[in-house]
């Protein structure tokens, strides 16, 4: 999904109707965070979405059923911790 431009990402999103949707999503990446920059978000908002999208990522496995993959709502949220890597 990382090699889809920011025009293609548009596309895909706007045909979402088209497909039976009633939206499209794409996750939080380089390209999610250049099209903050180049739409006049200040560097300080782009960083907190780019530091909330790490917490988020690292701790994906432990929100996800491990044999479903799907996202698990509620349990135990002691779980979900800082990542280690102090990134923001």
């Amino acid at each position: 999904m990382s090699q889809l431009s920011l025009a293609d990402r548009a596309t895909i999103a706007n045909m979402s109707p088209e497909y039976g949707a009633t939206m499209g999503f794409f996750p939080v990446d380089h390209v999610t965070l250049q099209y903050l920059k180049l739409t006049g978000r200040s560097d300080e908002t782009v960083s907190l979405i780019s530091c909330f999208q790490h917490i988020v990522v690292c701790n994906l496995k432990s929100i996800l059923d491990p044999k479903t993959g799907l996202l698990l709502l509620g349990g135990n949220d002691r779980s979900i911790s800082p990542c280690k890597q102090n990134v923001c």
